[in-house]
């Protein structure tokens, strides 16, 4: 398939599903060895928070908490626990969905007394759009959540002005310039509404990597 993604519109919900989360913090080369699975548990969260608000203790003897890694390693009593919470999103046709899996292409806008995004906020997000909306969030062809309203970069050290990407027009019919390049084997160079993509799609990367 090499037809651009379509953008579609998604709505944040006030509730997050639970999963449980094992690590090992010391395992080698820097390998976490994360497992997390599903409770089926849904919790009301906080209207500022994005994720990892819902329930935040679960009995170390609950059953349901991961007793090893994909790799097959054993968590022991010492290893890490976390409880993440999930936020759902509805999407156009009626369906919730975690931001895992949520389609590409899905678009939310970013509610503004969400203070913990502002360090990567644009100049040209600040000056001009801040008023009128929150951010857009895009689920890229990649998997990755990219909003076209951050600067360059992610680090202001690199990026003093904040230059970012222009956007124009709603989610449906956005136009974003210039390209959007996430580096590495499991990144996405491509277009958002122009180019090789019509207004309000994701093109397919511009590199050849199969997303």
């Amino acid at each position: 398939m090499n037809a651009p993604y379509p953008i579609r519109v998604a709505t944040l919900t006030p509730s997050g599903v639970v999963s449980l989360r094992r690590y090992r913090s010391d395992a080698p080369d820097g390998d976490a060895r994360q497992t997390s699975v599903p409770t089926g548990e849904i919790v009301t969260m906080a209207t500022d928070v994005w994720m990892g608000d819902g329930r935040t203790t679960i009995d170390p003897a609950d059953p349901r908490w991961p007793a090893h890694a994909a790799d097959g390693y054993v968590f022991t009593p010492e290893d890490g626990r976390v409880v993440d919470t999930d936020r759902l999103m509805r999407l156009a046709d009626g369906r919730e969905v975690t931001m895992d899996d949520a389609p590409i292409g899905t678009c939310y806008v970013m509610p503004q007394d969400w203070s913990f995004a502002d360090h990567r906020k644009s100049a040209q997000y600040l000056q001009g759009v801040q008023p009128t909306r929150g951010m857009y969030m895009l689920k890229l062809p990649n998997g990755d959540w990219f909003s076209p309203d951050w600067y360059f970069g992610g680090h202001a050290n690199g990026n003093p002005q904040r230059i970012g990407w222009a956007v124009t027009g709603e989610p449906e019919s956005m136009e974003v310039t210039p390209s959007v390049n996430i580096l590495g084997p499991g990144g996405w160079h491509g277009w958002i509404g122009v180019e090789s993509a019509p207004p309000g799609h994701l093109s397919r990367d511009l590199d050849g990597r199969d997303c």
